[in-house]
This record gives structure tokens, C-alpha cells and sequence, in this order.
């Protein structure tokens, strides 16, 4: 991904996976409980400087086209180990030899 004024636009759209999360009370079945999560098909980010809402867009800059019902992360979640995402393998192998050599 190429550094820039650009770049940084594109902060809000991986924000936008995750805006249709929503976070409620506390659910039954523990001690303590658990957060229940639900989409919120009308959850968007906002761009502070455009106003306008952020489509989702992967790293590389594809942008994300997902149903207004459906999870945007889903979309996130199969691209992070697919083959041609020229990031995680990298990710990993930084991960990898970083826990080698602490």
C-alpha cells in the first residue's frame, strides 16, 4: 500500500468493517456473562473530512460491496488468508520470527 494523503483516506474504510457491530447487554449462561454482539444493518463511519459514509475497502484498496444485512468482517475474514493477499503471509512470518528471537 503506497504512503501518503491517499493512504491515510482509506483509515475509515477498514474502520467501516466493523461498524455494523453492535455491542448490547450483558447475556445469560456464565458468571459473569458475556457481551452479546449483534449487526446493526444501518451502522456506518462517517469520514470526518468528506462526510460522507465509508465503504469498506480492503489494504490493497479493493473496495467491499456487502448486503445490508450481511456482516461486512465476513468479507475481511475470508480475505486475510486468502493467497492473493500479499499481507498476511508477511504478517505472519514477522510474528513467527519475532516469538524466535525475543
Amino acid at each position: 500500500m503506497e504512503e501518503g494523503p491517499e493512504s491515510r483516506l482509506r483509515r475509515p474504510s477498514l474502520a467501516a468493517f466493523f461498524a455494523k457491530v453492535q455491542r448490547g447487554g450483558m447475556g445469560s449462561g456464565s458468571m459473569m456473562g458475556r457481551p452479546s454482539l449483534t449487526i446493526n444493518p444501518k451502522g456506518q463511519v462517517i469520514h470526518l473530512r468528506t462526510k460522507q459514509a465509508a465503504q469498506p475497502r480492503l489494504p490493497g484498496g479493493e473496495v467491499v460491496t456487502v448486503a445490508a444485512a450481511d456482516d461486512p468482517r465476513r468479507a475481511l475474514a475470508r480475505w486475510m488468508p486468502a493467497p492473493g493477499n500479499p499481507y498476511f503471509a508477511r504478517a505472519t512470518a514477522n510474528w513467527v520470527w519475532a516469538q524466535l528471537y525475543r
